[in-house]
């Protein structure tokens, strides 16, 4: 049965709920159902496959926010909405049934009253088993919520294309970027590397970041803290900036042979993801959601310790129960050089495991999951 289907979020910047809102709307109307389109942060980088399931501009015009200006229509077969809990009422108010709700909340501690707003929804769904927990420890019902993960879109697949980097060295480690908030630890991600290489060693930090001023107490400016580490390390291996849109960011996976990542914490970390489908060796943090699809058969994971979340780590409001994790610096250190050193082995050994993770964590395997709670 084809269906009618909204979805009403983020989805025209460089975001992650952009990036998931996308390819879910491409994956719906790729099978053959009527999806409309809602963006609430405008439209600069809007994928062009997509524009003609545009639905309303007016939520992101209008600065007020009311209630009544969306061009949604009102008899949806399926709501779908990748954002905040205090918003699933107002972007899953089309229609009356299979109203289904993704979020994923990068701390342990939800903010206070919350938890309430799943009673708009028929389904909840969470990313990843970390994302579930802390949802079912925050006053969730276990069942209201279903655990369907992110996948990795079809052009890390089809495209062959590499982004061309200006550099000759043998080892490009990557690292992505979006948004540049203090739990993403990118003080321990800079002091890592000038830990573990010297600009003698055949590497290169590929940082695909974005550049712009702090605006909240949880951002965190990734030129400052370059600065910062160039000081401490005056003979660091070399780190390239790449600041512009890429409208096929699997172009630049492919120009890498690494991933990194030493986040406090992440619901799931897509850009792990993307790498390792890549067959990139592929490192991160041992803790949160990249756990679901990370383990010593298909990627190097980075001790460290729980403690408690600082103020600047956690959004909208903090707790002094909130937890994250942190890497332990000089292990980080030393899985780097291990990626380096023994890269060819790793990549052989990883290779099996991230085989079967292709065939698993795709858009399309996502979307018949939903379609599969969908009662039509």
């Amino acid at each position: 049965m084809n269906m009618k289907i909204s979805l009403q979020q983020f989805l025209g910047k460089q975001h992650s709920w952009s990036t998931c809102g996308q390819n879910l709307a491409r994956y719906f109307k790729a099978a053959g159902h009527d999806v409309h389109l809602c963006s609430t942060n405008g439209y600069t980088c809007f994928p062009p496959d997509l524009i003609e399931n545009i639905k309303c501009k007016k939520c992101t015009i209008d600065k007020e926010r009311r209630i009544d200006v969306c061009d949604l229509d009102n008899d949806y077969d399926l709501q779908l909405s990748y954002t905040a809990m205090i918003h699933w009422g107002e972007y899953l108010r089309h229609g009356n049934k299979n109203k289904f709700a993704i979020w994923n909340y990068d701390g342990t501690v939800i903010p206070k009253g919350w938890a309430k707003f799943y009673q708009y929804t028929d389904r909840v769904l969470p990313s990843s088993m970390f994302s579930y927990d802390v949802f079912a420890k925050n006053g969730v019902p276990k069942d209201a919520m279903t655990m369907i993960p992110h996948g990795v879109s079809n052009e890390f697949f089809n495209r062959e294309e590499k982004y061309t980097l200006n550099t000759d060295r043998k080892y490009k480690v990557l690292v992505n970027i979006a948004q540049m908030h203090t739990r993403k630890n990118i003080k321990g991600l800079l002091d890592a590397w000038g830990k573990a290489f010297t600009d003698k060693d055949d590497v290169v930090m590929i940082a695909k970041v974005n550049i712009k001023k702090p605006q909240q107490l949880f951002e965190v400016s990734w030129i400052t803290e370059l600065q910062k580490m160039k000081k401490k390390y005056k003979h660091h291996a070399p780190i390239m900036i790449i600041n512009d849109f890429l409208p096929f960011i699997s172009d630049l996976y492919r120009s890498c042979n690494i991933g990194y990542s030493c986040s406090n914490v992440e619901c799931f970390n897509l850009p792990c993801l993307e790498s390792m489908v890549c067959g990139n060796v592929t490192i991160a943090s041992n803790y949160g959601g990249n756990i679901d699809f990370m383990n010593e058969s298909n990627s190097l994971l980075i001790d460290g310790k729980i403690g408690r979340a600082p103020q600047n780590f956690q959004y909208w409001t903090s707790s002094v129960h909130g937890e994250c994790f942190f890497p332990d610096v000089n292990h980080t250190a030393q899985q780097l050089q291990r990626a380096v050193k023994e890269y060819d082995v790793l990549k052989e050994k990883f290779a099996p495991s991230i085989e079967n993770i292709k065939k698993t964590y795709t858009w399309k395997n996502v979307v018949e999951k939903i379609k599969g709670l969908a009662n039509v």
